[in-house]
C-alpha cells in the first residue's frame, strides 16, 4: 500500500516537474533562421521557406555603434504552402440567393505571383470547367433557361501565371423559374389497376408547395389533396384513393394541379388501365430432363390480354427480372458456369398489370465438367530434343461454347496468354528455357465465358547453348596476365598461353592452329600453318588449350581455336601474339661511353669478341641456355652438344702487377640500369714480374638485347674504368620468323574470314583487328570515309568496330608512327550482322481460319542479303523452297498449298530462312481448317404461333469450329445487322433495322466462312393492329410561355406503349425518346420566337403503325429583358463621385432600370432606359469591392436582375522619408530612403525637383519616375543644377487616383569638397618622443576605401577607417627621424578619388617620455564599461645607458638615468584643467564608467609624469550613445500567409550609426519565445538538512525577482534518521512540498564597492512551506506547514550570459507547526519545531 502511495506521489510530482522541464526545453533549441543584412539603413532580404510550414514569428534587431539595441516585433506569420495558391471570392450570388432568371456571377481573385485565369465548375461538373472573363476581377454569365429548378452550386478557383491551381471557393444558390413538379411514385404511368387504388407521390418546387388537387374529368372539377410543405426538401408527399370500379374499364387519365409559394401553377396528367385477366406462361427450352453443361439459355413465352407488369425468374437461389417489351411475348435468360454450379429448378413468374400471377417450373440438370475446354499439345512431342528452330509450343484448344484464350507455362512459370479460338503457337524466347536439360510445358485453355479447362502436360529436352571460350591468359613466366590481342611476349620468358572451352552439351572434338604468314589478310599457306588436334575419346564439358610461348614462331603469330559439341555446333576463337624476334636488336647504343683505359699507369683495350672485331653495339650470337624440347630454336639442334664459349677478349699493358679487372653487365644502353651479372675477368700474365697480360669476360647465358659492360681496373692507389656495348641475339631458321614491317588483318575472337564472300564476317564484338609492325607511337586513319565504323589504336593493334549491321566495302586504313613511317593495310570487306533475316508474314494471319487452301505471303529482309527461304505445312517433315535469295536484301514469299486431304483442325505453317553469313531465322504459326457449315434450330417463336410488331426470336447454333457472326439480312436493302454472341442467339425483329416479315433472312457464318441461311419460318407474321392515339395536355390551349416549357401528353394503343413524334409549327417531325403511355419533351425558350405557335403529335405503336395527328396552339414571350453595366470596368478602382452607365434591351421594350448598392435591400431608379446612368458618391461605402445589382423591367412587367462589381478606394497612400533630412545640404547627389504603404498598391511613384529661388530645373528632374515598391532606396543627382535652395518632393498615386506627397528642402552647394580629412592628434607642431599615435577623421558621403599616412612624402602605413569614421596610426622610433617631420593623411575614395589633409609637422625626438592609447581609436564608443589601455615609457639613448653603467660613471649620471622612469599616469576630462590619478604602472588601464556619463563626445587627455618631472601626453575622444536606433519593419505583415520565399523589408536608422541589423525567422508562436510579464525567471534548487535529509526542486520568480514560487521533493526516512540518531521520527518519509518566498531586502554590493562589484549581491526573504509527509508519528501521512526565513549569499550574476546567469548559496531557517495527535510514553509533545537547511539555487533564465 505504501509503495502504491509513493508511486502515486511521484506521479503527481512528476507531472509538475515535467511542466518546469517543458518551460526549460522551450528556452533552448528552436528552428531559428537569422540573417545580418549588409545594407542596414534600408533592406529587402529573402528567406527560402520551401522546407518550412506552420506558424512562425519574425523580429528585427538593430544595434547601433553605441551598443544600444532596438527590437521590432516579434509578431506571428504563417508559412502556408497553400498561400501560394490563388484565392477566389464570389461576390454575387451570395449564399442561397434566389435567382428568378439569368445569373451574372462576379468575384475577385488574388495571387502573390499574378492571376492567369479563373475557372468555374457549375453543379459539380469537374470535367467541364468554364472560364471567366477577367482575372483579378472576373465575371461569368449563366443562362439559367436550361437549368433545373432549385439548388445549384458554383465552385470557383484561380490559376496563377506559374500554373498553380488554387482551392475552390463554393456558393449555393436557388433557381426559381419553373412550375411545381408532380410525380406519382407508387403506380407507374400506364399501370393496369383494379378495385380501390391508392395514388401516392411527391409534389416539389424550389420555392415550396402551397396546395394540390386532382381531376377525373379532364380538369372540369378538381378535388383538393392535403399537402404539407417540407422546408428542407421544398416538397410534399401526397396520398389519395380512387375506386376504379366506378370508372369505365380501359384507359383513365387523372389530372393533377399544384401551386408553389410564389403562385406558380403546374399541371400533370397520369394514365392508368383496368384489367382482371391472368397471364399465360410457357418454358420452351431446355426440354424436360435435358442435361446442360454449365452455359445454357432458358427460353419461353409470356402473354397477357392487356399487358405484363413483371416477369421474373428464380434458379438455385438466384433471381432476376425480364425487361417488358410491349408486343413481345417471348423471353430468354442465359446462365454461365460462374453463376450456376449445380442442378436445380427453374421457376418463371409472370404478373400482369392488375397484379394477377402465373408460375411455371422446369427441373434442369447441370454437369459443369462437360463445359471445360480441352487442349491438345502437338509440339513439342513428349521427350522431343529441341534445337534451333524447334523452340516453340503448338497445339489446338476446343470448347462447345468457343475458346477465348490459351495460357502456356514452362517449368511452372507463366510464359504467355494468347487470344485464340482454337489453334495456338508460342515461341520459347527466354534463355532459361533453352538451357541444357529437361523442361516441362503445361497448357490450359479458357472459353469465352471464363471457364478454365484442365491442364495438358508434356516434357522436352533442350540442347543448351553452343560451346563458349574463356578469356585467354598467359600463365607463369615474365609475361603472365591476360593475353590481349597483339601482346608482345618473350619466347624465353617461360610463359604459357592458356584458354578453355566449355559446353554443357559436351565437346566431342577440339583443335587449334598456329599461323605465322606475312599475308596481309592473315591467310597463311600450309607451310606457315601448324594444326594440332586435341585427343578426346569421349565428349567432355571442358577442354583446356595450353600453348607454350617458347614453341611459337617469332614475330606476328595468329592462333585459331575450334571446338565442336555433340550436336555438331561449332565455336571458334582467334587471337594474335607478337613473339619477340630475338635475331635482331632494336636498341641504339650510346655514343658517349669511353671504350678503353689509356693513362700513365695502365692501358686496357678490347681485342675482339669471340674472334670478331668489336664494334659499338654490334650483335653477337649467343646460344640460348634453354634446352627445352618445345623451344622452337631447339627443333633442329643437337641438345647434347655443348655450344662454344662466347667471350670478350681484352689486352692489358701496365706496370701494376696487382691490377685487377672486374665487370658489371647491364641489360640497358644506360650504365647502372638493370644489372644482370657481375664478376671478375680472367687475367693471364705470361710474366709474373710484369703487369702486362690478357683478360676475357664470358657472355654465355645472357638474355637477348643490348648489353652495356662496365670494366673496372683497380690496383693499389689506382682505379679506372671503361665501357663496351654489344647486342645479344639468338639464331632461328627464317622460315619460322614473321617480323616484316607490314600491316596484317587477323580474325579476332569469333570474327572469321569467309572465302566465299571474300571478306570478314564480324562476330559478337563487331570488331576486326589488324597488327601494324611499326615501332614508336602509332596513329591510324581511314583512307576514305566509312560511316558506321570506329577506328581505335591500342599499341600496335588497330581495331575497326562496326556500330550498325551492314556491309562495309573497301575499308582501307593507314597507320603512321611518330617517326613518319607508315603502313597501308590492304582494303577489306566487312560483313556485320549478328541477327538472322527479318521475316514479315501478311498471310496467313494469326490463327487464320481456312477451308482447303493455305496461302503464305510475305517477305524476308536482311541487311547483308538473303541466302534462302523455305516453308513446311506438315510440322517440318518436308520443306519446300520459296526460291533462292541470291544475296538479295529483300525477298518476296508466296506459296499456295492445297490441304484438301487434311482433316479439319490444326494445320502447321513453319518458315525458315538464312542470310549469306549463315544467320538463321524462324517463323512459326498455325491455321485452323474448318469445312462444315453451322447447324441452326429456331427455338422461339414456336411453330404456327402468330406474331406482329417487335418480337423476340431465338436460335440454337452448333459448329465444329467457331461462329464468326450471326446477321439479320434486310431483303429490301441488303443491309446486315449483326446479332450478339451468346450460348443461344437471341434478338428482336420487327424493328426499323430488322423488319418482321415472312421473307426475312438470317445468315450464320463460322470463322472459316461457312454459311447457313435461315429464310423459311414455321411461325406466322401478322402486322394488322389498331391505331395509337396521342393527345397533348400541356401546354394548355393558348397558354403564354415565358420560360423553358414542356410539351406533354398521353398515347394509347392496345399493343402497349408507343413511340410519339412531334413538330413545332411547320417544322419536321422529331421522335420523342422512349416508349410508353405518356410522353413529354423539353422545349428551350431560345428555340422559339415571339407570337403564336403550334405543336403537332402522333403515335407509332410497337408494330410500326402510325396514328392520327393532334394539334395544340400556344403563345411565346421569348426572353426576359437584358441589362448590363458597361462603366466603370470591374478592374478599375473608383473614388469620390462616380457614375455607373449601362444598357438594357428587350423586344417588348424597357419600362425602367433600377440600381442597388446595398446587396439588393433597396433599389434606386436610374436615369434613362435602353441607355441608362446612375451617379453616386463612393464615400458613402467603405473601401473595397462591392456588388452592384441591376434590375431591369420590360414592357410586360417581366423583370431580370444582373450584377457587376465596383472597386472603391478613398484612402490616400502613406509615404515616409527617412532620408534626406529636411534642410540638409548636398554637393549634388541626394539619397532617398523611406517606405510606402497603400491598401491596394501604388500605380505611380515619382520624385519632382523645384527651385525655391526661381532657377531653371530641366524636365528630366522635374519628374523622375520610380518603380512603385514598399521600400524606397534611390539616388538623384542634382549636379546639373545651379547652386541654391531646392524642394524635392516624393509623390505616390494608387489605382483610384488617391495621391500623397512628402517633400524636403535641400541646399545645393557644389563648391563643398567631396571629402574632408582632418588630423586631430598630435596637434600641428607638437613635440613628441618615443611612441605615439596619429588620430583623425574622414568626413565624406562617399565610401572610403583606405587611409594612408604620408611622412616626408613617403607612405608609411595604410589602414581602413573605423566604423565611426576615424583613423589611427601608431608611430615608433623605427619609423621616424629626429627633428621636424612633415606628415599628412591621404584618403582613397570610391571612384578612384583621393583627398588629402593639410600637411602638419611634429617635432620628434627619438629619446624622451611617451604614452600611448592602444585599444581605442578616436571616436570609438564606450560600451559596457570598457577599459582604456595603453603603455607609457621613456626612450633613452643606448649611449646614455652605457655611460651610466661604465666605470667611472658619476652619481649624477646614474640618478639622471634612474629619474627617466614613470612616476604615475593621470587623466583629465576637461582638457587639462583637472586630473585624476589612474596608475603608476607602465602598462596602464582605466575603466570608463559610461553608465554614469552623459550622452555625446567626451575629450580625454592622458598624461604620463616621469620621475624627473618630464611629461608625455596623449588625447582621445570617446563617444557615449544611449539612444536606441529606429526600426521600421514593412514586410512581412502581421498574421500574413507566405510560401516559397519570405521577403523582409524595412528601414533602420540611428543618429550616430548602425552597427548591425539582424532579421530572425523563428518557428512557432511568438509566445513560445516569451515569458509572461509577471514571470521573471526559472530556477533549480537543491538543499540538505531541515525537515528532510535532502531535497530538490524547481521554481518560478515573479515581479522583478522579488517573489518565488517553488515545488520540491525531499526524503528523510526512518532508516536514514537512524544513521544519525536512534530516535523515532515525528515526520519524514517522502516529502512533497511547495514554498512561497518574498524578498524583504536586496543588497547589491555595487552600491558601496563600485561598479566592479556589480556581479555580487545578497538577498533576505520570508515565506512559508507547505509539505506533504508520507510518514509521521501518527501513523498516517500528513500535510504540515512552516514559516521560513532565508538569507541568500553569495549571489553571483554573470551579466552577459543568456542562461544560467545567476548562482547563489542560501541558509534557510524553518519553524514547523506539528499536530499533537501522537502518543508518547513520557514527556510533552512539541507542536513547533525549529530547523535550518543549506542550499544552492541556479537561475536558468
Amino acid at each position: 500500500m505504501n509503495n502504491f502511495k509513493v508511486k502515486k506521489y511521484f506521479s503527481k510530482f512528476g507531472f509538475v516537474l515535467f511542466s518546469f522541464v517543458f518551460i526549460l526545453q522551450s528556452s533552448f533549441a528552436r528552428d531559428v533562421t537569422e540573417l545580418e543584412v549588409e545594407k542596414k539603413d534600408s533592406w529587402q532580404e529573402k528567406f527560402d521557406i520551401n522546407s518550412k510550414k506552420g506558424k512562425y514569428n519574425v523580429l528585427v534587431t538593430a544595434t547601433d555603434l553605441g551598443g544600444n539595441k532596438t527590437v521590432e516585433g516579434p509578431f506571428n506569420i504563417y508559412v502556408d504552402p497553400n498561400s501560394d495558391l490563388p484565392v477566389c471570392q464570389i461576390t454575387n450570388p451570395v449564399s442561397m440567393m434566389r435567382v428568378p432568371g439569368n445569373l451574372n456571377v462576379v468575384g475577385t481573385c488574388v495571387d502573390d505571383d499574378a492571376v492567369e485565369y479563373v475557372e468555374l465548375i457549375l453543379d459539380g461538373d469537374q470535367n467541364n470547367p468554364v472560364r471567366a472573363t477577367g482575372k483579378e476581377f472576373w465575371s461569368y454569365f449563366i443562362k439559367t433557361e436550361s437549368l433545373n429548378e432549385g439548388l445549384h452550386t458554383i465552385d470557383v478557383y484561380g490559376v496563377d501565371i506559374n500554373g498553380v491551381k488554387g482551392e475552390a471557393t463554393s456558393v449555393s444558390w436557388c433557381l426559381d423559374r419553373q412550375q411545381p413538379v408532380i410525380e406519382v411514385t407508387n403506380v407507374g404511368i400506364g399501370t393496369i389497376v383494379s378495385g380501390n387504388v391508392a395514388f401516392e407521390g411527391i409534389v416539389s418546387d424550389g420555392n415550396g408547395i402551397k396546395s394540390m388537387a386532382y381531376s377525373l374529368d379532364a380538369g372540369k372539377e378538381f378535388f383538393d389533396v392535403k399537402v404539407a410543405n417540407d422546408k428542407k426538401t421544398n416538397s410534399s408527399e401526397f396520398k389519395f384513393s380512387i375506386d376504379t370500379k366506378k370508372l369505365t374499364d380501359g384507359p383513365a387519365v387523372i389530372w393533377f394541379k399544384a401551386t408553389d409559394m410564389q403562385g406558380s401553377v403546374g399541371y400533370y396528367s397520369f394514365l392508368c388501365f383496368i384489367d382482371n385477366t391472368n397471364p399465360e406462361v410457357n418454358i420452351v427450352s431446355p426440354v424436360d430432363k435435358a442435361i446442360e453443361n454449365g452455359v445454357f439459355t432458358v427460353v419461353g413465352s409470356a402473354k397477357d390480354a392487356i399487358g405484363i407488369k413483371s416477369l421474373s425468374w428464380e434458379f438455385n437461389g438466384q433471381t432476376g427480372d425480364f425487361e417488358i417489351v410491349p408486343g413481345n411475348n417471348y423471353w430468354a435468360k442465359e446462365f454461365t458456369s460462374k453463376e450456376v454450379l449445380k442442378s436445380g429448378k427453374f421457376i418463371i413468374t409472370a404478373v400482369d398489370t392488375a397484379g394477377n400471377i402465373t408460375k411455371q417450373e422446369r427441373a434442369i440438370t447441370i454437369n459443369s465438367e462437360l463445359d471445360k475446354p480441352s487442349v491438345k499439345i502437338q509440339w513439342p512431342i513428349a521427350g522431343a530434343n529441341l534445337k534451333n528452330g524447334d523452340y516453340y509450343i503448338r497445339g489446338i484448344a476446343t470448347d462447345d461454347d468457343g475458346v477465348q484464350s490459351v495460357t502456356v507455362f514452362i517449368d511452372g512459370n507463366k510464359v504467355k496468354t494468347v487470344t485464340t479460338n482454337g489453334v495456338f503457337d508460342v515461341e520459347i524466347d527466354e534463355l532459361k528455357y533453352k538451357t541444357r536439360g529437361t523442361h516441362s510445358v503445361s497448357v490450359v485453355a479458357t472459353d469465352k465465358y471464363g471457364v478454365v479447362g484442365n491442364e495438358s502436360y508434356v516434357e522436352y529436352l533442350s540442347n543448351g547453348q553452343k560451346p563458349s571460350f574463356s578469356i585467354p591468359m598467359l600463365v607463369g613466366g615474365s609475361d603472365s596476365g591476360e593475353a590481349v590481342f597483339g601482346k608482345l611476349v618473350n619466347p624465353e620468358g617461360g610463359s604459357v598461353f592458356k584458354i578453355d572451352s566449355e559446353s554443357a552439351s559436351g565437346i566431342k572434338s577440339a583443335s587449334y592452329s598456329i599461323q605465322w604468314s606475312s599475308d596481309k589478310l592473315g591467310l597463311a599457306p600450309e607451310n606457315k600453318t601448324e594444326v594440332k588436334v586435341i585427343d578426346i575419346a569421349t565428349p567432355v564439358q571442358r577442354v583446356p588449350f595450353s600453348v607454350p610461348i617458347e614453341s611459337l614462331p617469332w614475330g606476328v603469330v595468329h592462333l585459331n581455336f575450334k571446338v565442336v559439341d555433340t550436336f555438331e555446333r561449332e565455336s571458334v576463337y582467334s587471337t594474335c601474339l607478337h613473339v619477340k624476334n630475338l635475331t635482331k636488336i632494336t636498341e641504339i647504343p650510346s655514343e658517349e661511353l669511353v671504350e678503353e683505359i689509356s693513362d700513365e699507369k695502365a692501358t686496357v683495350k678490347i681485342v675482339d669478341i669471340a674472334g670478331n672485331e668489336y664494334q659499338r653495339g654490334k650483335s653477337i650470337f649467343v646460344p640460348s641456355s634453354n634446352k627445352s624440347v618445345n623451344a622452337i630454336w631447339n627443333k633442329t639442334n643437337n641438345l647434347q652438344e655443348n655450344p662454344n664459349d662466347v667471350r670478350v677478349n681484352l689486352e692489358i699493358v701496365s706496370g701494376l702487377k696487382d691490377l685487377v679487372l672486374s665487370y658489371k653487365i647491364y641489360s640497358s644502353v644506360n650504365p647502372g640500369e638493370k644489372l644482370s651479372r657481375e664478376g671478375k675477368a680472367e687475367i693471364i700474365r705470361p710474366n709474373k714480374d710484369s703487369g702486362d697480360g690478357t683478360a676475357s669476360i664470358s657472355l654465355n647465358g645472357l638474355s637477348h638485347g643490348m648489353k652495356t659492360i662496365e670494366v673496372i681496373a683497380t690496383a693499389k692507389d689506382y682505379s679506372n674504368k671503361f665501357y663496351m656495348q654489344v647486342g645479344i641475339v639468338r639464331s632461328l631458321n627464317s622460315e619460322y620468323i614473321n617480323d616484316s614491317k607490314v600491316g596484317q588483318w587477323f580474325s579476332f575472337e569469333d570474327t572469321e574470314y569467309n572465302k566465299n564472300l571474300r571478306g570478314y564476317v564480324l562476330g559478337k564484338a563487331k570488331t576486326i583487328c589488324g597488327y601494324a609492325n611499326l615501332n614508336g607511337e602509332l596513329s591510324a586513319k581511314f583512307l576514305s570515309s566509312v560511316p558506321g565504323l570506329e577506328l581505335k589504336v591500342e599499341g600496335k593493334v588497330v581495331k575497326v568496330i562496326a556500330s550498325e549491321n551492314k556491309v562495309y566495302r573497301n575499308v582501307s586504313v593507314r597507320v603512321t608512327n611518330d617517326a613518319g613511317e607508315r603502313i597501308d593495310f590492304d582494303p577489306i570487306t566487312l560483313y556485320c550482322d549478328d541477327v538472322g533475316p527479318t521475316i514479315k508474314i501478311s498471310r496467313p494471319t494469326e490463327y487464320e481460319w481456312v477451308k482447303n487452301r493455305v496461302v503464305i505471303q510475305g517477305s524476308v529482309e536482311d541487311t547483308l542479303g538473303v541466302a534462302n527461304a523455305e516453308y513446311s505445312v506438315d510440322g517440318g517433315v518436308t520443306w519446300k523452297s520459296f526460291g533462292s535469295g541470291n544475296g538479295r536484301l529483300s525477298m518476296q514469299l508466296w506459296a499456295d498449298e492445297t490441304v484438301t486431304n487434311r482433316e479439319d483442325g490444326l494445320i502447321e505453317v513453319n518458315i525458315r530462312t538464312t542470310d549469306i553469313v549463315g544467320n538463321s531465322s524462324y517463323f512459326v504459326t498455325s491455321v485452323h481448317k474448318d469445312t462444315v457449315a453451322p447447324e441452326v434450330t429456331v427455338v422461339v417463336p414456336c411453330v404456327e404461333e402468330i406474331v406482329n410488331g417487335k418480337n423476340q426470336v431465338a436460335f440454337l447454333v452448333k459448329d465444329n469450329g467457331a461462329i464468326e457472326n450471326v446477321s439479320y439480312v434486310n431483303v429490301n436493302t441488303g443491309l446486315k445487322t449483326q446479332i450478339a454472341d451468346a450460348s443461344m442467339f437471341v434478338t428482336f425483329v420487327g424493328t426499323k433495322e430488322m423488319p418482321i416479315s415472312n421473307s426475312m433472312r438470317f445468315d450464320f457464318t463460322d470463322k472459316a466462312g461457312n454459311v447457313t441461311s435461315k429464310k423459311a419460318w414455321e411461325f406466322v407474321v401478322d402486322n394488322k393492329s389498331d391505331l395509337p392515339v396521342a393527345t397533348v395536355q400541356l401546354p394548355t390551349d393558348n397558354e403564354v410561355i415565358t420560360k423553358d416549357f414542356v410539351v406533354s401528353g398521353v398515347v394509347l394503343d392496345d399493343d402497349g406503349p408507343s413511340k410519339v413524334y412531334y413538330k413545332i409549327d411547320n417544322g419536321k417531325f422529331n421522335e420523342i425518346q422512349g416508349e410508353g403511355y405518356s410522353f413529354k419533351v423539353d422545349i428551350p425558350l431560345n428555340a422559339m420566337t415571339d407570337n403564336e405557335h403550334s405543336v403537332t403529335v402522333y403515335g407509332i405503336d410497337t408494330n410500326g403503325v402510325k396514328g392520327p395527328e393532334f394539334v395544340r396552339k400556344f403563345r411565346v414571350s421569348l426572353a426576359e429583358p437584358v441589362g448590363q453595366m458597361t462603366e466603370p470596368k470591374i478592374e478599375e478602382t473608383q473614388s469620390e463621385l462616380t457614375t455607373l452607365r449601362g444598357t438594357a434591351f428587350d423586344k417588348n421594350g424597357i419600362s425602367k432600370v433600377e440600381v442597388s448598392l446595398d446587396n439588393g435591400n433597396s433599389y434606386n431608379l436610374a436615369v434613362g432606359k435602353e441607355n441608362w446612368s446612375y451617379t453616386f458618391d463612393t464615400r458613402v461605402l467603405p473601401d473595397g469591392t462591392h456588388v452592384v445589382f441591376l434590375r431591369t423591367t420590360d414592357g410586360y412587367g417581366i423583370e431580370s436582375i444582373y450584377s457587376s462589381l465596383i472597386n472603391i478606394d478613398n484612402t490616400k497612400p502613406e509615404l515616409s522619408l527617412e532620408l534626406p533630412l529636411d534642410d540638409s545640404k548636398t554637393t549634388g547627389p541626394i539619397f532617398f530612403s523611406g517606405f510606402t504603404i497603400d491598401n491596394i498598391g501604388l500605380t505611380d511613384l515619382y520624385i519632382s525637383v523645384t527651385s525655391l529661388d526661381g532657377k531653371y530645373v530641366p524636365a528630366k528632374l522635374s519628374k523622375i519616375d520610380l518603380t512603385p515598391d514598399k521600400i524606397i532606396t534611390t539616388s538623384v543627382d542634382l549636379t546639373s543644377l545651379e547652386n541654391g535652395r531646392y524642394n524635392v518632393q516624393l509623390t505616390g498615386k494608387d489605382a483610384a487616383g488617391n495621391e500623397s506627397s512628402v517633400s524636403r528642402n535641400i541646399t545645393l552647394n557644389k563648391r563643398t569638397g567631396e571629402a574632408d580629412v582632418n588630423i586631430y592628434y598630435p596637434l600641428n607642431g607638437e613635440r613628441k618622443a618615443g611612441n605615439f599615435n596619429v588620430y583623425g577623421e574622414v568626413q565624406t558621403s562617399r565610401k572610403v576605401e583606405s587611409v594612408s599616412l604620408i611622412v616626408n612624402d613617403q607612405i608609411i602605413e595604410t589602414v581602413e577607417l573605423s566604423k565611426t569614421g576615424f583613423f589611427k596610426f601608431a608611430l615608433t622610433p623605427e619609423l621616424l627621424k629626429e627633428g621636424t617631420q612633415k606628415y599628412k593623411i591621404r584618403a582613397s575614395l570610391e571612384g578612384n578619388m583621393t583627398v588629402e589633409s593639410i600637411t602638419q609637422t611634429v617635432e620628434y625626438e627619438p629619446y624622451g617620455p611617451w604614452i600611448t592609447i592602444d585599444n581605442f581609436t578616436y571616436g570609438d564608443f564606450a560600451v559596457e564599461r570598457p577599459y582604456l589601455k595603453g603603455v607609457a615609457g621613456y626612450s633613452i639613448a643606448q649611449e646614455e645607458i652605457d655611460a651610466s653603467k661604465a666605470k667611472g660613471a658619476t652619481k649624477e649620471q646614474k640618478e639622471a638615468l634612474e629619474s627617466k622612469t614613470l612616476s604615475y599616469i593621470d587623466i583629465s576630462f576637461d582638457n587639462g584643467k583637472t586630473f585624476t590619478r589612474i596608475s603608476d604602472k607602465k602598462n596602464w588601464k582605466y575603466r570608463i564608467e559610461n553608465e554614469d556619463m552623459p550622452e555625446g563626445y567626451h575629450f580625454l587627455l592622458i598624461r604620463a609624469i616621469m620621475k624627473n618631472g618630464e611629461v608625455a601626453i596623449n588625447r582621445c575622444i570617446v563617444q557615449i550613445d544611449k539612444t536606441a536606433p529606429f526600426v521600421k519593419m514593412i514586410a512581412p505583415s502581421i498574421g500574413g500567409k507566405y510560401n516559397q520565399e519570405l521577403e523582409f523589408s524595412g528601414l533602420a536608422s540611428d543618429a550616430v550609426g548602425l552597427n548591425s541589423v539582424t532579421l530572425a525567422l523563428r518557428k512557432g508562436d511568438k509566445a513560445g519565445y516569451e515569458v509572461p510579464a509577471f514571470i521573471q525567471g526559472l530556477y533549480l534548487d537543491a538543499s540538505v538538512w531541515g525537515s528532510t535529509l535532502f531535497s530538490f526542486g524547481a521554481g518560478l520568480s515573479f515581479f522583478d525577482d522579488n517573489v518565488k514560487l517553488q515545488i520540491q521533493y525531499g526524503q528523510f526516512t526512518q532508516a536514514q534518521r537512524e544513521i544519525f540518531s536512534k530516535t523515532t521520527l515525528r515526520y519524514g518519509g517522502n516529502v512533497f512540498g511547495m514554498k512561497l518566498l518574498a524578498n524583504i531586502a536586496y543588497i547589491p554590493f555595487r552600491s558601496f564597492l563600485g561598479p566592479d562589484w556589480d556581479w555580487l549581491s545578497m538577498g533576505i526573504a520570508l515565506g512559508a512551506n507547505f509539505s506533504f509527509f508520507s510518514e509521521t508519528a501518527s501513523g498516517k501521512p500528513q500535510m504540515l506547514s512552516a514559516l521560513l526565513a532565508q538569507i541568500e549569499f553569495p549571489r553571483v550574476t554573470l551579466k552577459k550570459a543568456k542562461c544560467f546567469r545567476t548562482f547563489s548559496l542560501y541558509t534557510e531557517f524553518q519553524l514547523w507547526f506539528i499536530p499533537t495527535d501522537v502518543s508518547v510514553s513520557t514527556g510533552s509533545v512539541k507542536n513547533m519545531i525549529f530547523q535550518f537547511s543549506e542550499g544552492i539555487r541556479i537561475n536558468i533564465f
